[in-house]
This record gives C-alpha cells, structure tokens and sequence, in this order.
C-alpha cells in the first residue's frame, strides 16, 4: 500500500521532508511510521534519536509530526505480553508528545495537518484504553477529512470508531463511518491487505447492529447477511457464528423463534471452538431464552447454567446482564420466586451500572471536544494578543510610515478573531443543542426506569400477597410496603435532566403559585410529562386517589375554573 522508504535516504532529507507545509497528505509522515514497523526495536529508537537531533529545527510542521512518529514507537515497539497494559510512565509521555503535537497545529492552523495528527491521537489513545479522548479525537479527525475532501490514510480507525459511536449509542453517525470504512477498503491500495476481508465483515457486523438498535430490522438482516456471505466466502468459522448469533436476534424479535434457534446454536458452537467464550455464552442465553419460549423450561435451565460457566472465562458485564435476566424469567416459569427476586435484583443494579457508565462515557467526550474547542480557541486569541505586541513594537521602531499598514493588519487580526468567536458559539450551540436531545433521552429512560423498578415491585408484592406467607416472606411484603419509590436522590436526578428538556419550568411554576408545595411541584411536573395517572402514582409511591387530591390542590393554586384543563394550562407554563 505504501511506497517502499529507500534507506539511503541521509537524515536531513527526511527532516525536510517532515518540515514540508505542503505536503498536505503527510506522505513523509505516513511512510516512515509504515517503515517503522518493519524496523526492529532498537533501529527503530535509533531512527527517532536521529530526527530528535534536529528538533532544534522549531519548524512546527516538522515537530508536528515527529512527535506523533515518536508516540507510535513508544507503544507500538514495547516488549509488552499480549494482554499486559503499558506503563504509566509510558503512557503519560505519549500523551504530554501528543497534546504538544495537537498544540503545533492549532497554532499553525492547518486542517491537514490537524486531520493527521488528530487521528494518530485517537489512534494510540485507544491503545492506551483511554476511551473519550479517542472517540474525541477520532471523530475531530473524520470530520476534518470529510471537510478537506481527502481520504485518510490509516482508514482502519474508522472501523474502531464505528463501533465505539455503537456503544455510546450514536447509532446514526456508527452506520455512516462503518459505511465510510468500506467505501475505502474496497479502493484498490488494500487490495493485498490480508486483514482487508475480516475488517469489512467487521464493519458489516457494526452497521447492522446500529440499524437493529434504531429497529430498521429489514436493513439490519441486509447487513448482516452482507457480512454472513462473506465470511463464508472467506471461510470464518467464528464471523459465521457470531453474524448467525446477530441474525437470530432479529428472528426472535419477530418471534419466529423456531427459525431463531438453531442459529443461537450454531453461533454458541463456532465460538466455543474458536475460544470466544464470551459470544459463546451470551449465544447460549439466547438459546435459553428462545428455548423458554418454546416451553423447554427444564432445557433452558441446564443452557443458562452453562452460560454462565462459560462466561467465568472470559468476563463481559453486559453478557452477564443478560444471563441475569434470563434466568430471573426462566426461575418465573418454574414458580421460584426468591429466586427471580434474586435474579431481578442483579440484574437491576449491573443494567443501571451499566447504563450510567454508557451515558457518562457520551457526555464526557461532548464535554471533551467542547473543552478542546475552547482551548483552541484561547491559543489562537493568545496567538493574536503575541501578534498585537509585535505589531506594537514595530509601529514604535518603523514610526508613522506603518501606522497604516499595522492599522490594516489590526483590523483584519479583528475580523478572523471575529469570525473565530462565531464558529465557537456556533459549535458551542451545537453541543448544548446534543445536550438537550441527550437530555430528553436520559429523562425519558429515567422516567421509564422508575416505572419499570415500580411495577416489578408491585408485581412481587401482589405474588406474595396472593398466597399463603412464611414468616420470611413476610418480612420481604414489609419491607417492600415501606420502600419509597421516589428517593430525594431520584427526585433530584429527575429534577435536574428535567430543567435542561423545560428550563425555566420551576421558576415559572412558582411564579403563578408562590406558596406551592414540593410535592405539588412534583405533580406539576410529571403532569408536564403527560404521564398517566397510574404511573404517577407509582412513581411517587402514593395512591390514585392521592394524585387526584394533588391535581385538585394545584387546580385550586392556579385559580382554574372547571372549564380550563390542568394538563394544557401546565404545558403552557
């Protein structure tokens, strides 16, 4: 793919190169980290000191670049174990090298240069496990390239990116570079890339599982039969389990779970051979749940079993959600109702966990690029105030003959600052705008969580109020008849992704009724939200009739006669 490096090449010819503003696809850069890899360890380091000898250079363009070929050998010639993390000390120095390399191109201003180092960024912090900076740089990365029109040279990052965005649930901007990713592994330079195959049937996989998230079933089965033909075309045991596996959720969806089945079966099989113990369990969870189904219950109880054995070798917290679930409804079939508590329970606290750690993983890298948008912007004001002070001095040295000139250049550095300021609010409004939409989604799933968390608990009170208690099981009716469904913690969550769907709400509300209760506050808002009267009950763990009570209070509050509606004079609000 890449031009062979002639190594006769003297050292200062390559330092040119490196320093060349334009060579806008960063080819120097591009085939000397492809020779690099070729290198053993110790001629590999002894390249990088040769081209440190010349850093005194402070061509921008050229530490640019040397710092990210530094950053690529320091992870990438480790003798490390597969497996074993890179050192701490390692780490922080690829990171001060990067962050200075990020540094010279905003001061040059440069977006192909940004685009370059941009990725490599993404790319070796991904290495590093560190996760929002990669996603954050990555995707400063992409778009850059979308805007310069140029295909990236290192476009096997897309298929990392893809499916990171799957899991922060960007589903929509997932399917776009998995797309991409195929679009340029299909052009002809990676034609001789053996990896080239495996790597679209990847993507494939990812695109599909984004468009079954948005429920596009019918263009989910398109891409993962793509992916299926292919990896039977290639032979891959393990991509012809795993895309069967995928497949046979969509049946189960429909539920066709006769035609479902045999494909959990035969994905748990290929990925047990193949070593992947994690697919393999989390395949035969779903043959477990397909199988309860079908009423094989005594069936479904040995695979959940099995599948959680099998998933002690190799640990996924998501897999192990599932299996939690699924048992707490295979244990339902059997009449075992400490068991499905149990079970329930499990799978509530790692579901919620898991939860949180997806919506904080997406809030932090949009507070991220945010942050780095900011910090751009403040070196190319402090790029301008050091520009304002040069000026100020050659005006005293240069005398009235460039009072003129300076003016003009003053008012053009003027007009760019501007221009800069109206791009951030710009970029800034789109964040708080990304914000909000995540927001509602977040209130949303807030809202249905509580509800959720509320009906189990009414579900397992009526079970054990059905039917003759023991003492212990008594103890478990108490209990859960003293649980309140709404803690001040969940109020205060709820208050406050609330205010960022309808800001103001509160302050308006009281404004109309400046004595208004909390708990009036309350009704007002889950009336805002067009909640039915049951979920509102269950929500604030008060009964029907108290919530009718409390919409007759804020009635009277609000000085509503019987011919105004509660629910349109509070959605005005």
């Amino acid at each position: 793919m890449f031009p062979q490096i002639d190594e006769t090449i003297p050292i200062d010819k390559w330092v040119k190169k490196l320093s060349d503003p334009d060579d806008k696809k960063n080819e120097a850069y591009v085939n000397l980290r492809s020779w690099l890899t070729k290198l053993d360890n110790s001629k590999a380091f002894d390249f990088i000191n040769k081209l440190e000898e010349h850093s005194k250079e402070e061509n921008k363009y050229y530490l640019a670049r040397l710092y990210c070929l530094k950053s690529f050998v320091l992870l990438y010639k480790q003798d490390k174990k597969i497996g074993e993390s890179f050192s701490e000390e390692v780490v922080n120095e690829v990171s001060q090298l990067m962050e200075k390399a990020m540094h010279f191109t905003y001061e040059l201003n440069d977006d192909y240069l940004e685009a370059m180092v941009s990725g490599r960024y993404g790319f070796l912090m991904s290495l590093t496990n560190k996760t929002e900076l990669s996603v954050m740089y990555m995707m400063n990365s992409a778009e850059l390239y979308d805007k310069i029109q140029l295909t990236p040279p290192f476009t096997y990052d897309y298929i990392y990116l893809s499916g990171m965005l799957w899991y922060i649930r960007e589903y929509k901007s997932s399917i776009k570079y998995g797309l991409k990713t195929i679009g340029y592994l299909n052009i002809e330079d990676y034609n001789d890339n053996p990896y080239k195959d495996l790597n679209i049937i990847s993507c494939y996989n990812t695109i599909a599982l984004s468009y079954q998230k948005i429920q596009k079933l019918d263009s989910a089965y398109i891409y993962y039969q793509k992916g299926l033909d292919m990896a039977k075309k290639i032979n891959s045991p393990v991509w012809k389990g795993i895309i069967s596996g995928n497949i046979g959720q969509i049946f189960y969806a429909k539920k066709d779970y006769k035609s479902a089945l045999p494909l959990f079966e035969m994905d748990y099989t290929n990925s047990t051979v193949a070593g992947e113990y994690d697919n393999a369990a989390n395949s035969f969870q779903w043959a477990a749940r397909t199988n309860l189904k079908l009423n094989n219950k005594d069936l479904a109880l040995i695979q959940i079993r099995e599948a959680f054995i099998l998933l002690q070798k190799l640990p996924k917290a998501n897999y192990l959600a599932n299996i939690y679930n699924t048992k707490s409804e295979i244990f339902e079939a059997f009449g075992n109702k400490d068991s499905v508590i149990h079970y329930s329970s499990l799978y509530t606290k790692l579901h919620d966990s898991l939860e949180k750690a997806i919506y904080q993983s997406s809030i932090s890298i949009s507070k991220l690029r945010l942050n780095e948008e900011k910090n751009r912007y403040d070196l190319i004001n402090l790029q301008h105030e050091r520009q304002e002070q040069v000026q100020q001095r050659n005006f005293i040295i240069g005398g009235i003959l460039l009072v003129a000139f300076l003016a003009l250049l003053f008012m053009n550095r003027k007009w760019n600052l501007a221009n800069h300021q109206k791009e951030l609010a710009l970029k800034e409004k789109e964040l708080i705008e990304h914000d909000m939409t995540s927001a509602r989604e977040q209130l949303k799933m807030f809202t249905t969580n509580i509800v959720e968390k509320t009906s189990l608990i009414e579900s397992l009170k009526q079970q054990l109020t059905d039917k003759t208690v023991s003492a212990e099981e008594q103890m478990i009716l108490t209990e859960l008849s003293q649980q309140t469904i709404l803690t001040e913690e969940d109020w205060d969550n709820f208050k406050v992704l609330f205010d960022k769907v309808f800001p103001l709400f509160f302050i308006r509300l009281k404004s109309n009724a400046m004595d208004i209760t909390m708990a009036e506050q309350r009704m007002a808002a889950l009336t805002r939200l067009q909640l039915t009267t049951k979920q509102m009950a269950s929500m604030l763990g008060i009964s029907l009739d108290s919530v009718h009570k409390t919409k007759q209070r804020l009635r009277k509050r609000f000085n509503l006669s019987s011919n105004h509606n509660l629910e349109e004079f509070i959605a005005e609000i």
